[in-house]
């Protein structure tokens, strides 16, 4: 049955450029080694390929290849592998090649070095716990006699996935960051169209979508103070007065806060945050859902991102006064992170009960700036932590991991982020002092890590230092699991389109395992 299986598969299926079509006798006589009727080294078990498409099976075709003990090796993988004896002569060699089938199977893991043996050859079969994709590759090398891994390629949501838990992969993960006007001037270049999404356009693997709008005045509308040929003074919806530059990215200088002490809060925000007649407004379902279908029928890992309490105070009433209201009025600090903690869990709540849940949270939290925190690891403690442990057990809960995006310099808070419960940091910023590779050490067997790659040689165009920065830090970085390729903030408008996609590509070509 099973011989007669593979071969009709083989005839309908769609084979990878060079690959070889299984012949009826070739499957037999892999069932019959299967059966330990043949010696193992018979078989052709060194560079593997698996088909980039094939045809559906009219039912699974489950094989069982035996252990030398005799029990099934795997239970809820189905497996078929077909050899090509005509193609070596001889026991294999490192660079041979066969070809494998492998049909969706069941969830669940295959093959561990110290617990099954497959043909009394060590080997490890990873799987997703979900069914395996269709289509994929598999690449593994042969050496001393025995075959080291056997890897599925993984969709975009699985991979990231096992990344964030530290899980082996077939590759790094990508992900980015990009500034409007990188894209305009992209477009500009003609490397791309107007419509297209340089998520698409690069190969990303994850997709980001859901924040909530957490100014107090939903309904007010931005007013214009002062206008000039370069800049725009505005009051936004906190009340705050920001002065803006036009027609290119940047962060706002601060001007004025209606916000300055608990007072201001308790009269002109708390009490529109807190109305749940607002909830609602503070979301866009139609748009999270639709990011969420798009993303489950590409495979794409979709994370849910917004801002976590620090992200939600300054903006209020300033990193000043905010910071001098820890020192003077700690109380009303913590009721805005209690607040916002709470306002982020009902909504969500709401959200995810509506449109689904997504594959991960992605919290904006920047805590940091040049070789500094903004607070102490215990001010810390104190104020923000209980927020942030609030809000990341609400996405365990849920079984969803937490990404936390924080800029600056904010190694002294790690320990402190990870007992709240953070699965991974992002950004990781070079020039403020970050060091991914001592992070790494210190860290690795905690969290999970993306970016850390210092922009500052793709703004340089510089493609040396490019490479040396990636072949200095991604070999450690993804050692082991747990690392997601990112510049270590974003990608501005001096970057050449050529660059980047240079980056990409080597990036790519250092982190396949």
């Amino acid at each position: 049955m099973v011989a007669r299986s593979a071969a009709r598969r083989a005839r309908d299926g769609v084979w990878l450029p060079g690959s070889k079509r299984i012949r009826r006798g070739d499957a037999e006589d892999a069932e019959a080694n299967w059966n330990g009727r043949q010696p193992a080294t018979s078989l052709l078990l060194p560079h593997i390929c698996l088909l980039s498409a094939v045809s559906a099976p009219p039912r699974p075709i489950a094989v069982g290849p035996k252990s030398h003990q005799g029990e099934p090796v795997m239970r809820h993988v189905y497996l078929i592998l077909a050899c090509v004896p005509a193609a070596l002569a001889g026991a294999p060699r490192a660079g041979d090649a066969m070809n494998v089938w492998i049909a969706p199977g069941r969830a669940g893991r295959g093959l561990r070095p110290a617990e099954r043996q497959l043909r009394g050859l060590p080997a490890v079969v990873e799987v997703t716990g979900r069914p395996a994709p269709a289509a994929a590759c598999i690449s593994t090398a042969f050496g001393a006699g025995n075959m080291e891994r056997l890897m599925i390629e993984l969709t975009s949501r699985e991979r990231i996935g096992r990344i964030l838990r530290r899980e082996p992969v077939d590759r790094i993960g990508l992900c980015e960051s990009f500034w409007g006007d990188t894209k305009a001037r992209w477009v500009a270049d003609g490397h791309l169209a107007e419509e297209d999404s340089l998520e698409d356009h690069f190969g990303l693997d994850i997709r980001r979508s859901g924040g909530f709008t957490l100014a107090a005045w939903l309904d007010y509308k931005e007013e214009i103070v002062e206008e000039t040929d370069e800049t725009k003074l505005v009051r936004n919806p906190n009340g705050a007065v920001l002065r803006w530059w036009k027609g290119k990215s940047g962060t706002p200088e601060h001007v004025d806060f209606l916000v300055k002490d608990r007072s201001g809060w308790q009269e002109h925000i708390k009490p529109h945050l807190t109305d749940p007649a607002g909830y609602r407004k503070r979301m866009n379902l139609d748009a999270y859902r639709a990011a969420r279908q798009d993303c489950a029928e590409r495979g794409l890992f979709l994370a849910w991102a917004g801002l976590n309490v620090f992200e939600c105070m300054h903006p209020v009433c300033g990193h000043e006064n905010m910071l001098i209201g820890m020192i003077d009025d700690p109380a009303w600090v913590k009721d805005m992170c209690d607040t916002y903690a709470e306002q982020l869990v009902n909504l969500m709540e709401i959200e995810f009960a509506e449109a689904g849940e997504p594959d991960g949270i992605w919290f904006y939290e920047d805590m940091g700036f040049k070789g500094k925190p903004f607070m102490s690891p215990a001010m810390y403690k104190e104020l923000v932590w209980p927020a942030h442990k609030r809000t990341f057990e609400y996405a365990h809960s849920r079984n969803l991991p937490v990404i936390v995006h924080s800029c600056g310099y904010v190694e002294p808070l790690v320990p402190g982020l990870i007992e709240a419960g953070m699965d991974c940091l992002q950004a990781i910023e070079v020039k403020a002092g970050m060091d991914l590779l001592q992070l790494k050490r210190d860290y690795g067997e905690h969290i999970a890590f993306m970016g850390g790659v210092d922009v500052r040689p793709l703004v340089a165009n510089d493609r040396d230092a490019i490479r040396a920065e990636l072949e200095t830090k991604l070999p450690a970085a993804m050692a082991g699991g747990g690392y997601c390729l990112h510049s270590d903030h974003s990608i501005p408008n001096q970057v050449d389109y050529e660059t980047y996609r240079y980056f990409v590509d080597l990036g790519l070509e250092i982190g396949t395992y």
